[in-house]
């Protein structure tokens, strides 16, 4: 289970000072269950997730996965352990334009040399329905893009899900499929965090947090 502890974070502004970003004294999203954060821009909520993921370590405070601090890890085994427990959906994507569908979605594997992962990737693709055939991600609808980072986020069956703004951009039908992936997710066992202002996503979670001024607070 992931749990962050006293959590505190603050940024340089452009006026010399300083300004806090997160301020959480305990966030532990359950297995099973897609947890939601909203806010305003600049709240935090990307921040959040990127302190869970490892990405950007706090000031002060634990991230838990477990037993395991994985601050407290080194640089690679911290890399390690994201590609095995945490998969994230960024909210750009992050994908490649050149590259096929296929290529994206088990991109990840270069780095870790992982066996069958172009199998996996393909099945993957092929349960969400993406059309694998394209020679180039640029030939997909902004949905099916979004299914591709998907696709990649599960390449390693993470029991961690990370979702940043999964909706943005996407048209209402896409928006309705994405909804109905996440639930199968966190049906499937997994930890499903997002971070929305989606209204569709946020009646789907099972607990919603609101994020302001770096402090959590349980959503009305």
């Amino acid at each position: 289970m992931l749990v962050a502890e006293d959590i505190a974070l603050a940024f340089a502004d452009a006026g010399g000072g300083s300004f806090t970003a997160l301020d959480v004294a305990r966030f532990a999203p359950e297995p099973g269950r897609i947890t939601a954060i909203s806010g305003p821009s600049g709240s935090g909520k990307s921040t959040l997730l990127y302190v869970l993921a490892g990405l950007l370590p706090p000031q002060r405070g634990t991230v838990r996965d477990d037993a395991v601090s994985i601050y407290q890890l080194r640089e690679g085994r911290r890399d390690a352990w994201r590609r095995r427990r945490i998969g994230f959906i960024f909210q750009d994507f992050h994908l490649v334009p050149e590259l096929s569908p296929l290529a994206n979605a088990s991109l990840p594997a270069t780095f870790a040399r992982a066996g069958g992962a172009r199998q996996r990737a393909a099945a993957l693709l092929g349960e969400l329905g993406v059309p694998t055939a394209r020679r180039s991600i640029e030939l997909l609808s902004r949905g099916e893009r979004q299914r591709v980072a998907i696709a990649r986020a599960l390449l390693f069956d993470p029991p961690v899900i990370l979702a940043d703004e999964p909706s943005a951009s996407l048209d209402r039908a896409a928006a309705t499929e994405l909804t109905a992936v996440l639930r199968r997710l966190a049906k499937d066992g997994r930890t499903v965090v997002l971070a929305s202002h989606d209204d569709t996503l946020l009646a789907a979670a099972d607990r919603h947090w609101r994020l302001d001024h770096g402090k959590l607070r349980t959503a009305a």
